[in-house]
């Protein structure tokens, strides 16, 4: 199911893990030959290892024989495939995020300019002495132009690279601030703890989109990328975030009650000490998280190389957590995301080849949760994990999951895990484990698990307690999800009626209908058929 198996996969941001990390960024720039610079006259722009097809105009994989393979789908924010640098493309995966080559379009308007009124700020023809904020006069520094600004609804940052700490305040409220182009409009937080920070009272009506996030520095602190505080709930919609540091949120720190909204990004190659380094979701936040790309984090020690959810109540559905690691020098729990108490829901992600580990004194004492990780100290964790398709992640205690620990800390475990997929779970950095799903030795870890399906998990569907613990229920089967490539990525679902010769036993499956949890107009037939009835197990596209 996956190939080149048994080969090492490196996990770490070293040179290999970084090149994956930049080529995610790359994949739009080469998801389609009919592009701006085809347009040009230059060359298309596809990655190395493949070529324009000629037929489609798109580019596609050089099979061994030199063949085409199928083209990628070409995608605007959202729709399509993952080329892994190093390796090699596995199953095209669906990456939600920004077209890099493409400038984002003005509300009303066009990459030429909006319709609406709007100050501009240029780092190349700008100045902050003598310009007023017109396109042909605009202003140098992102700081000086909120300053100056009155009630214009739009900020249009153009292309260049801007070495400022950003502020984004309660008085610039139903403002969008946004980039030119996200591959070429740079905010570099090199000097700052937070390379943008959004401060308390700002709402929705706050929009940031279209940058390219860098080189924050949060030492001691939460959001090196990205700081929403506390109480703050601003759109956060189609960005790249990459390579930042912090204590927690390397990318991306979400504050105590806060109800943001984090769309449709990619959080790439950011790196925390002790949660969360790609996003950080603290205390009564609320906060939606969906349609990202969240690959190659390095989380230190303790909790989420992907999400860190620290007592939240957050809606974290409908993105990839690709190759994100925790517990590089200690503890590790939730390679891909943890849970540490709080009630989140975590529905409709895909989540693939995340890792967790565990050092002491040099030698591996073993990570919980390679996919995700569930425990609470002072109070229960609970959340509610449904419709998520796990693969290939490793972890010494639950490969694809683990709820609570063998040695009695940060235990009190509990909530639903109903209608997912777990497959090819791996053993860890210390040799053992690799179950789908391991349930600690307490009492109190009674996670209802239930109308799952599991197949080739190195270390069996059941390890720890859980078959004495979890309320394991009858509906659970072990049968291989006959995954199918489709239009979007590789995770589809064999069907008789999208043209494959057998059906998944995935398909109607699940434990509620797809119209009441919200997947009804998302599909897993690979001719993107919606899903009705009695919902299919496991990620849907096309949602939310």
């Amino acid at each position: 199911m996956r190939p080149r198996r048994g080969q090492p996969r490196e996990r770490g941001l070293g040179a290999g893990g970084l090149a994956r990390a930049l080529a995610w960024v790359a994949v739009a720039a080469a998801s389609g030959c009919v592009d701006r610079l085809a347009l040009e006259g230059r060359a298309c722009p596809c990655l190395p290892g493949w070529s324009c097809d000629p037929a489609s105009q798109r580019c596609a994989r050089v099979l061994p024989r030199g063949e085409l393979g199928p083209p990628v789908v070409e995608a605007a924010f959202g729709r399509e495939a993952r080329i892994d640098a190093t390796d090699g493309p596995r199953r095209d995966e669906r990456v939600d995020g920004p077209r890099p080559d493409r400038p984002a379009l003005l509300p009303d308007g066009g990459p030429d300019g909006p319709r609406r009124a709007a100050l501009f700020v240029s780092a190349q023809t700008g100045d902050d002495r003598t310009g007023d904020g017109s396109r042909a006069a605009p202003w140098r520094t992102i700081g000086h132009a909120l300053l100056q600004r009155t009630s214009e609804p739009e900020l249009v940052v153009l292309a260049g690279t801007y070495r400022e700490c950003v502020v984004l305040q309660q008085s610039h409220q139903g403002l969008t601030l946004r980039g030119e182009s996200v591959a070429a409009t740079i905010l570099d937080g090199t000097g700052c703890a937070h390379t943008v920070r959004v401060s308390t009272g700002v709402d929705r009506t706050l929009l940031l989109t279209g940058f390219t996030i860098r080189n924050g520095n949060g030492v001691d602190l939460c959001g090196g990328g990205l700081l929403i505080a506390d109480e703050a709930s601003p759109t956060v919609e189609g960005n790249l975030v990459r390579e930042n540091f912090a204590t927690t949120g390397g990318g991306i720190c979400v504050g105590k009650r806060s109800n943001a909204l984090v769309r449709r990004n990619q959080i790439l190659a950011n790196q925390s000490r002790y949660g969360g380094a790609g996003i950080y979701l603290d205390e009564g936040a609320t906060a939606v998280v969906e349609s990202n790309v969240i690959g190659e984090n390095v989380n230190s020690e303790y909790w989420g190389g992907g999400v860190s959810c620290k007592r939240c109540q957050a809606i974290v559905r409908g993105n990839t957590l690709r190759g994100n690691r925790t517990g590089a020098s200690s503890v590790g729990r939730g390679g891909g995301l943890s849970c540490d108490e709080g009630a989140p829901t975590v529905q409709n992600n895909l989540i693939v080849g995340n890792s967790a580990t565990a050092y002491y004194g040099g030698g591996n004492a073993g990570g919980y949760g390679g996919g995700i990780y569930v425990g609470g100290f002072i109070y229960a964790a609970t959340p509610t994990v449904t419709n998520n398709t796990l693969v290939d992640n490793a972890a010494d205690f639950g490969g694809g999951l683990a709820y609570g620990t063998a040695d009695g800390f940060y235990e009190r475990a509990a909530g639903e895990l109903q209608s997912n997929i777990i497959a090819e779970s791996r053993r860890g950095a210390a040799g053992a484990g690799g179950e789908a799903i391991y349930v600690g030795n307490a009492t109190s870890n009674r996670p209802l698990v239930d109308f799952n399906l599991y197949w080739a998990n190195a270390g069996g569907s059941y390890g720890g307690w859980a078959q004495t613990h979890a309320q394991v229920g009858t509906h659970n089967l072990t049968a291989d999800p006959r995954f199918v490539v489709g239009p979007l990525g590789g995770y589809y679902l064999s069907q008789t009626a999208a043209g494959q010769p057998q059906p998944s036993p995935a398909v109607d499956a699940g434990h509620a209908l797809a119209t009441v949890l919200g997947l009804a107009a998302a599909h897993t037939r690979s001719d993107q058929v919606t899903d009705t009835g009695v919902v299919d197990l496991g990620f849907h596209y096309g949602a939310p």
